[in-house]
């Protein structure tokens, strides 16, 4: 793992992101990726999909696990816990389910969980559905909803934030291309406000992660929008991309960096990428968290990334430049200024 480690790199980039530490959060026998963190009561967890041993992948059960951190390190991972009768743990019967993503309802402790479902033993993305659980105990335990985001073509990979009273999904189609939108949700979860946006990125990207940078502020004074920022992989999952966007429907490179690469894998496969905020303040640091396949796997001649045994967490700084005053605060701020003199003319 370590010799495979040394083939990443960060990409360089002006007044990009500084890789400040790497390190291995989890070690697994079969396949895990798609890592979700969140924080709530004081507790940092994560949830994961896959398969956690080689007789899970024998039978072919994806399933959702959780973990904590504790004591400087993750504890090992075990299947979520629902509380639907007659459901077992980490699974929904007749489905795969993976790519966990979480949000706190505004207000509440309650916490969404929305998954993709794939019919087991059918890789047609165009099947694909987005299931949503509750949980109400900190994600100790969660209730299951059933799939209640579907449309022509597949919905799969969701990632979710609020903004507001509302929850934005992004996910992608199952069509040719693997579009990706944007479904506008009230803060019950599942009722949709509008129908979907159609996301524009500048390539074609899979395994999404949606975040959102809060404003920087001076004197109390806003000097800048919040900023949608979004990882995901490239087409071959060797790379993962960083663009970012002011109206989370229109994504491009980040003004700072003059490449969407993020991470390199070189011939390894890193999937699934997420992203945890450290600090928001002129200086940007956070984790990426993601699933690491150094195996090469042969698949009809072919490398196949099937052996995902490993989350890692990379560290990364950031300095943001303080934006000038824009042209409204200016205007805002010698308006009434304008006024009095036209009105001693008068």
């Amino acid at each position: 793992l370590a010799a495979a480690m040394g083939t990443l790199a960060l990409a360089t980039s002006a007044q990009a992101a500084v890789l400040t530490n790497t390190q291995t959060s989890l070690v697994f026998e079969n396949n895990v990726y798609s890592p979700e963190i969140f924080e709530i009561a004081g507790r940092k967890r994560m949830l994961t999909g896959g398969w956690l041993t080689n007789s899970i992948a024998a039978a072919g059960r994806d399933q959702i696990y959780i973990s904590d951190y504790n004591g400087g390190q993750w504890t090992t991972p075990t299947a979520i816990r629902w509380t639907n009768s007659g459901y077992v743990d980490g699974e929904i019967a007749g489905y795969q389910i993976n790519d966990p993503t979480v949000v706190q309802v505004p207000n509440s402790s309650e916490l969404y969980m929305y998954y993709t479902g794939n019919p087991a033993g059918n890789m047609d993305f165009t099947r694909h559905v987005v299931g949503f659980a509750k949980s109400t105990d900190n994600g100790g335990t969660w209730t299951d909803f059933g799939f209640t985001l579907q449309a022509p073509g597949g919905v799969w990979s969701p990632t979710a934030v609020v903004e507001g009273n509302k929850i934005f999904v992004y996910y992608h189609g199952g069509s040719a291309g693997i579009p990706l939108y944007r479904q506008e949700l009230a803060l019950d979860g599942i009722t949709e406000l509008t129908p979907r946006s159609l996301v524009t990125t500048p390539s074609a990207i899979s395994n999404l992660d949606i975040s959102i940078i809060n404003p920087m502020s001076e004197g109390g004074n806003l000097i800048n929008r919040n900023q949608y920022v979004l990882l995901a992989n490239s087409a071959d999952l060797h790379q993962i991309l960083r663009y970012t966007s002011l109206d989370g429907i229109n994504f491009n490179v980040d003004p700072l960096d003059n490449t969407a690469v993020l991470i390199e894998g070189g011939p390894n496969y890193v999937v699934t990428p997420h992203v945890e905020y450290l600090s928001q303040g002129e200086l940007l640091e956070y984790n990426v968290y993601f699933g690491f396949d150094s195996t090469l796997q042969i698949v009809n001649g072919a490398p196949a990334p099937l052996n995902f045994d490993s989350i890692q967490n990379w560290t990364f700084q950031q300095t943001r430049p303080v934006p000038e005053p824009s042209s409204f605060i200016l205007l805002a701020l010698t308006a009434p200024l304008l006024l009095l003199i036209r009105k001693r003319k008068i």
